[in-house]
């Protein structure tokens, strides 16, 4: 045991360095990337990337990587104004880049906390409307730290002077704020491995066009009201494409809209306020493409957690209905197992009474062998009503299969209430799909029915399950005698928990997925109108044809 635990803290200790190192490499290539849109006096970014590296690699990888950090930052940092001239010039800028660094490292770890602190489960639910708002005012607070210390330290440093105190806190901040909102997202989603949608020629396009777009209209006009045209192909991208995509073409665009706006204006006083604008214009872009992923991303949940809530219905509905029929199985085996022990008693008798009685014996035999097979088919039902679909692959099977399905759950319940169960169907009828489900729509249909006529006390009640080829495929009519459904519910009857019957008597799910599972055949359910008899009717589309070769 003591070798394992201490190989294991061997592999942590590697895999720690490996990780610190891959960090700080990393940070500084990007630092170095970032220093090219540096702006004087105090040569801060308007977009520093790393930022966003840093915090979504910690978030990933833990609190570990602050010296991967640390040593990254003062490597990206310390070459911007190092002064080797002197050994005192030499320790106040080292001092200079300790202290942003020790910022960076700082406002890294308080993001992470917060993050962790107020986001469940950052990498698999970050961007919902809740954890947007929350990540916005992480970054926002957390990221006063780093501007607060390096703008500090280059002041202590005679690096910049007071009056650019401001100016260049400011300019950090929104560059440090931008760089977490952006890079984080595209490092996430790149760890996430949220792919690029098959890498669409039409989105590769985008991602080259709508950057090409904003560094035009950057530069000829210097006008930034333009980039507001911007937002209708943002969205459009945003809502096709999503994953990386998106955060790929939002970098983009920063650095093409910021890099020409910095590249194309000399007028200090107008390249300012333009700045400013500039950073505006991506907060916004930001604000903007991920509140509409937030609520795509919601959408998309709800839509899961609904399908996770319909399996579970649709099981319960499996376990309710066995419930329903438990008695009538008993008696419904009961009787078989009766009529075997009958049979076997007199066989043996015969044999021992009469040695020549084997056509007597043999009869018995066969018709004990008769009661196994009723057993077995009953058995079968119950097997199948309760056995998860999930997974199940579509086949073709006879309509006689799926009466069988049906009549061994249900016959004892319709014989017992009194109500006769007709099939109108050619038995060698082909049927495409997953049989349990099929059978299920079925069963679900067959059990409304006779809810119906037992809550309105119908005496001799009727179903007819009727079956039909229709344009290449099949149609399936659950017909009952039972009462009518009033008008005033029938567009309702198949919305979800939508139910007439009482509380603790039905969860109003039944049919909404019985829809829901013939949709995903490609077929429909339906309450047919202007009918004498209450009719649901099955639509099945009819099985793939093959290609063959000319």
């Amino acid at each position: 045991m003591s070798l394992q635990v201490e190989l294991d803290r061997k592999n942590l200790l590697r895999n720690t360095v490996i990780l610190n190192l891959v960090m700080a490499v990393v940070y500084t290539l990007l630092g170095h990337l970032a220093r090219i849109m540096s702006i004087p006096p105090g040569n801060v970014t308007a977009f520093w990337p790393a930022s966003g590296l840093a915090l979504a690699l910690m978030l990933c990888f833990g609190y570990r990587l602050w010296p991967g950090l640390l040593c990254g930052n003062i490597a990206a940092n310390l070459p911007a104004f190092f002064d080797p001239s002197s050994s005192a010039s030499i320790g106040t800028t080292s001092l200079v880049g300790l202290g942003i660094g020790v910022g960076d490292v700082l406002q890294t770890v308080t993001a992470c906390y917060g993050i962790h602190r107020y986001i469940e489960r950052p990498f698999k639910g970050f961007f919902k409307t809740g954890s947007l708002g929350w990540f916005l005012v992480i970054c926002s607070i957390s990221h006063t730290l780093s501007p607060s210390f390096g703008v500090s330290a280059l002041y202590f440093g005679g690096l910049i002077s007071p009056e650019n105190f401001l100016y260049t806190w400011i300019t950090w901040y929104t560059g440090d704020l931008l760089g977490a909102l952006y890079v984080s997202v595209f490092v996430m989603d790149l760890i996430g491995k949220k792919s690029l949608v098959g890498w669409s020629k039409s989105g590769v396009l985008g991602l080259i066009v709508i950057p090409a777009i904003s560094y035009y209209l950057v530069t000829a006009d210097r006008n930034l009201f333009f980039l507001i045209f911007l937002f209708p192909f943002v969205v459009f991208f945003t809502v096709s494409y999503r994953g990386l995509y998106v955060s790929t073409l939002n970098i983009g665009i920063v650095f093409a809209s910021i890099g020409a706006l910095i590249g194309s204006i000399e007028d200090p006083k107008f390249f300012n306020e333009r700045l400013m604008a500039m950073e505006s214009f991506m907060f916004v872009l930001f604000l903007i493409n991920n509140i509409i992923l937030a609520f795509i991303n919601e959408r998309e949940s709800l839509r899961k957690e609904l399908d996770e809530v319909a399996l579970l219905s649709m099981q319960n509905s499996k376990l309710a209905a066995l419930g329903e029929m438990a008695g009538g199985v008993a008696h419904e085996v009961k009787n078989p197992l009766a009529i075997i022990e009958g049979h076997a008693r007199i066989a043996k008798r015969l044999l021992i009474k009469d040695a020549d009685s084997q056509g007597k014996v043999l009869e018995r035999l066969t018709k004990i062998q008769d009661m196994v097979r009723r057993i077995d088919k009953i058995i079968h039902g119950m097997k199948s009503l309760t056995h998860s679909s999930v997974g199940e692959e579509a086949s073709v099977f006879r309509a006689d299969q799926l009466v069988e399905d049906i009549k061994s759950i249900s016959a004892e319940r319709l014989k017992t209430l009194h109500i006769e169960f007709v099939v109108d169907a050619r038995h060698d009828l082909q049927i495409y799909g997953n049989r349990i489900q099929i059978s299920q729509v079925v069963l679900n249909l067959l059990n409304n029915a006779v809810d119906a006529m037992v809550d309105h006390e119908v005496e001799s009640g009727r179903i007819l399950l009727k079956m039909m080829a229709s344009d290449g495929g099949i149609s399936i009519d659950v017909i009952n005698s039972g009462p009518k459904i009033p008008v005033d519910i029938v567009e309702r009857v198949f919305d979800p928990f939508f139910t007439t019957k009482e509380v603790g008597h039905g969860t109003g799910m039944g049919l909404s997925i019985s829809q829901r599972i013939m949709s995903n055949h490609g077929g429909r359910l339906t309450l047919v109108p202007n009918t004498e008899e209450t009719t649901f009717r099955m639509t099945l589309p009819g099985p793939p044809r093959t290609k063959t070769s000319a």
